[in-house]
């Protein structure tokens, strides 16, 4: 017999871990923004993967938070 009832901490960790990657990115990202050595081309292209990662960020939260308010008390969304 297989227990398919997925516990709450499922929903933390996988959250967790998409934040962390997500920081993780972020930062890389970051880095080459700020590096000197690096074409403005090169720091223009971070900087909008910086806003797309924050984009879908808002967006996952958004739509977690219409599903909680829908009834369903674990979630997770990823774009």
């Amino acid at each position: 017999m297989v227990n398919t009832t997925i516990n709450a901490d499922y929903f933390y960790s996988a959250k967790l871990g998409r934040e962390q990657v997500r920081a993780k990115n972020t930062e890389t990202l970051m880095d080459i923004v700020n590096n000197k050595d690096l074409s403005d081309k090169q720091k223009e292209n971070a900087a909008q993967e910086i806003v797309n990662i924050t984009k879908a960020a808002q967006l996952e939260n958004d739509i977690e938070n219409l599903l909680a308010a829908k009834g369903f008390e674990n979630c997770v969304v990823s774009i």
